[in-house]
């Protein structure tokens, strides 16, 4: 669906809204990604594997010395802070179509699940591709599918409108 708006504060008031609505039907894994953590989505039917900058990657914590690169550190990391606190985490996403990795922002509420960095490996090894995972290692594919499956039944409970919510 394409929305058109009137103006720019509408848009951003409805960005917002939907960021609202996202925020409060969080689980308590999504709510709880954090840097260095590794996370499994799905995007159009395409399977991404990505991983969250540590925060020293994202903001170093020692401002430069020259007070323009100062002053833009400072800015730059007020942006990082308030994406953060709104649910953005900072980092590089991998698939089969882009197995190099892209650098981006997702919002927690696109994360599935919550991966571990030996998944992480499986996965690079296998091209991004979870069914050769499966067959490289068999044992961890059982086990993961049973992690997708669990995921799956909570985000089903999980599922809440923008009217069931107190905003």
């Amino acid at each position: 669906m394409i929305k058109g708006f009137d103006s720019w504060e509408k848009f951003y008031a409805d960005t917002r809204e939907a960021e609202n609505v996202a925020n409060y039907s969080l689980t308590d894994e999504q709510k709880n990604l954090t840097y260095g953590d590794y996370y499994l989505t799905v995007q159009q039917d395409l399977l991404i594997i990505g991983y969250i900058l540590p925060q020293e990657e994202v903001s170093p914590s020692m401002p430069p010395k020259d007070p323009e690169a100062k002053a833009e550190w400072e800015y730059e990391k007020e942006l990082m802070e308030d994406s953060y606190s709104r649910g953005y985490r900072f980092g590089k996403a991998y698939s089969v179509v882009c197995p190099e990795g892209e650098l981006g922002d997702k919002h927690v509420a696109d994360i599935i699940m919550k991966i571990s960095k030996a998944d992480f490996e499986i996965l690079k090894t296998s091209g991004w591709n979870l069914d050769e995972a499966y067959q490289l290692d068999p044992g961890w594919g059982e086990e993961f599918e049973t992690k997708l499956h669990k995921i799956s039944a909570k985000s089903c409970e999980k599922n809440i409108s923008s009217d069931e919510m107190e905003i």
